[in-house]
């Protein structure tokens, strides 16, 4: 008996010695070594994303909070009385309203006259000179 625990345990022995058992440990831990390379960079790729939802929450809810106070801002009295003046040309009881037109348009007609002027003597000047001078003119400049 004690013969054949010897033999089980020379046995044993040679497949542990063997050179095919040792590549089969080197197979083994290439696998782990690669499985978990890639479980690392996909941890990393999670992580990743979450960090960036996170801003984008964090965005979104800065967003939220400013249209809220939009939409606040919208439905108070004072905003719906400006909008009621402006657009719809409003205005409160015994309240009297003065519309003042002309400065800025004037002085715009004033400047709009100028050029009008300006491009007539032009013209009437261009009139005058020949062909072969205006293409003359054109060229040169």
């Amino acid at each position: 008996m004690i013969n054949m625990i010897k033999n089980e345990n020379l046995f044993w022995r040679k497949i542990y010695t063997s050179p095919f058992f040792f590549f089969l440990g080197i197979i083994i831990l290439i696998f782990c070594f690669v499985s978990f390379g890639k479980e690392s960079y996909r941890y990393y790729k999670i992580n990743k994303e979450v960090s960036s939802l996170k801003q984008e929450i964090k965005k979104l809810e800065e967003k939220k909070i400013q249209t809220k106070e939009l939409i606040e801002y919208l439905e108070t009295e004072s905003f719906q009385e400006k909008q009621a003046r402006l657009e719809l040309g409003m205005k409160k009881p015994n309240e009297q309203v003065v519309i003042l037109t002309g400065a800025s348009k004037k002085i715009e007609n004033k400047s709009i006259d100028i050029n009008s002027e300006n491009n007539k003597d032009t013209k009437e000047n261009n009139s005058k000179i020949i062909n072969p001078i205006k293409w003359w003119e054109y060229f040169s400049k």
